[in-house]
């Protein structure tokens, strides 16, 4: 267990995920494509998910399906499109009339990419491939059961939290913005981790991790990994310890 500490002199530069081909106003938001009841699953191969807007999804494992409940205008809002292997989900809904909000469940392959943009949730039994990725802009939640592959890439801009369980082999996450990332359950043979702000990131491994803390969010790594870390700021990374 050994920690080694350097100095940072630059903050990182780091990409915020930005929903393509939706546009929010006024508290609304104006989404081309089709209605649930237009939609067939069956037309296009995908397999990532995007989710953007205040409402629910659920993701289990199983035969390409889809159902919703919620609130009726809700659910009247919503849209469904493809943009080449993924399903994006929003709302056509311009001047924010649509009251409540939708609870969508869908069946589908284990995904390899899942992106939320808005204050919606995202939950998903597992997720599946040899490069994986999870992207949050905004004050949603994203919980994944349990995660097999060979890259996890991470990104959160703004204050939503990430949590999964499982085993990755390579790990890069990345926060700007106060949300936190929880993979206590997950377990990585390597991490890259870098906090630009308040959030805090924990996981477990008995690898290599290497941290980098521009501000007040701090790293836990329990397990037995090899740390170092590059800080400017309050932050810090605790290092080992079940």
């Amino acid at each position: 267990m050994r920690c080694t500490r350097k100095p940072l002199f630059a903050l990182i530069g780091l990409s915020l995920v930005a929903l393509t081909g939706c546009s929010s106003f006024n508290g609304g938001m104006k989404m081309d494509g089709q209605t649930l009841g237009e939609l067939d699953l069956r037309s296009q191969p995908f397999d990532s998910v995007k989710l953007a807007g205040p409402d629910d999804l659920t993701i289990e494992t199983g035969t390409p399906a889809i159902s919703v409940s919620g609130s009726e205008s809700a659910q009247k809002a919503l849209r469904f499109r493809f943009e080449d292997n993924q399903l994006v989900v929003g709302r056509n809904d311009p001047g924010g009339e649509a009251e409540g909000t939708a609870a969508i469940k869908l069946t589908m392959p284990p995904p390899s990419a899942l992106k939320l943009s808005g204050s919606g949730k995202i939950a998903a039994t597992e997720m599946r491939g040899d490069a994986t990725q999870i992207a949050l802009s905004g004050s949603g939640d994203v919980n994944v059961d349990s995660i097999e592959s060979g890259s996890l890439a991470i990104k959160i801009s703004g204050s939503g939290d990430i949590r999964g369980g499982g085993h990755v082999r390579a790990l890069d996450a990345k926060i700007a913005g106060s949300g936190d990332i929880d993979l206590d359950k997950l377990e990585a043979d390597n991490a890259d981790i870098s906090i630009a702000g308040s959030g805090d990131v924990k996981i477990y491994s008995n690898g290599n991790v290497k941290g980098s803390i521009a501000g007040s969010g701090d790293v836990d790594v329990r397990g037995r990994a090899q740390c170092s870390v590059k800080s400017a700021g309050s932050g810090s990374l605790r290092c080992g310890g079940d």
